[in-house]
């Protein structure tokens, strides 16, 4: 395991990964999927740091849109296949299985990957809002070859478990807007809290079968 002089505070990391481990053990506990309810595609676009402090100096944030880099075009696709439960656990209607892949603000790889419960918040005639929330793991090629690297996240990096890589084990969620235009399509903008580091977004398609 590579040691690196940073303010990383060990107990968050514990606390990240315990709140991932307990949301594993309820998707765990979710009924058996009924039939594939829906599955969907968007464009991830921007990511805005919530914190003023960055990891990395700014200079190498090179798709930002403000000279502090607080926001930064993070170019990527994330993809999702639903099933509708056969009944809802803690009104959870779908478990939701997540790929996403993108260029993170210093241009290197991001991954992620996530089994989320489906929560529908509210209703309308052609609009809805939709809460997703679930364990995921997420990895990014390394920051540490960056000069003044100060990591202040719950990243990890070790020489046996995808070397030349960042990870983590960590609770994950969106926040979904939907526009029905179809009984079958809807348009999707999504929000992806990761406070306190970052707020993503991205927009797509979902279809309903």
């Amino acid at each position: 395991m590579h040691r690196h002089p940073c303010r990383q505070r060990p107990s968050q990391r514990r606390l990240h990964v315990a709140a991932a481990l307990a949301l594993l053990a309820a998707a765990a506990s979710l009924p058996r999927p009924a039939h594939a309810d829906a599955a969907g595609a968007e464009l991830l676009l921007l990511t805005s740091h919530v914190q003023s402090q960055r990891d990395a100096p700014v200079r190498h944030y090179r798709r930002k849109l403000d000279a502090k880099g607080q926001h930064v075009l993070t170019p990527g696709i994330e993809a999702y296949y639903e099933n509708a439960l056969e009944e809802p656990l803690w009104k959870a209607r779908a478990v939701r299985f997540t790929l996403g892949v993108a260029s993170d603000s210093v241009t290197h790889t991001l991954v992620y990957v996530a089994v989320l419960g489906r929560w529908l918040l509210w209703e309308g005639e052609r609009t809805a809002w939709s809460l997703q929330l679930g364990p995921g793991f997420l990895a990014r090629e390394s920051w540490r070859s960056l000069p003044e690297y100060t990591p202040d996240n719950p990243l990890r990096e070790s020489d046996t478990f995808l070397p030349g890589w960042e990870w983590t084990l960590l609770p994950l969620g969106e926040l979904d807007f939907h526009y029905r235009f179809t009984p079958t399509l809807q348009g999707v903008w999504s929000i992806f809290p990761g406070f306190p580091y970052v707020i993503m977004q991205a927009v797509g398609l979902r279809w309903e079968f």
